[in-house]
């Protein structure tokens, strides 16, 4: 939920910011390297971001116990997320 959250506002922020950027005439206007360079600025921020939160979760969840945050750990990871069964 928390992801999903985050990764809505992530959105909400990035297409404002754009929006506040577009000329009244969007087929017009062009976006300046300027532009993407701070757009590919912000957007390096949200993975690790994610990741910061995926982890504080798992932390929270797994407690104490470290074998249970060594299972989280592989999702973390993406090395099982394919695999519900884990």
């Amino acid at each position: 939920m928390t992801l999903a959250v985050s990764g809505a506002g992530g959105a909400v922020a990035m297409n404002l910011v754009l929006r506040d950027r577009l000329c009244p005439d969007v087929d017009a206007h062009e976006l300046t390297d300027e532009d993407r360079s701070e757009i590919t600025e912000q957007f390096k921020q949200h993975p690790r971001a994610v990741r910061e939160q995926v982890s504080g979760y798992a932390n929270l969840l797994a407690g104490g116990d470290p074998q249970l945050r060594e299972r989280l750990r592989l999702f973390e990871a993406g090395d099982r997320w394919w695999n519900p069964s884990v």
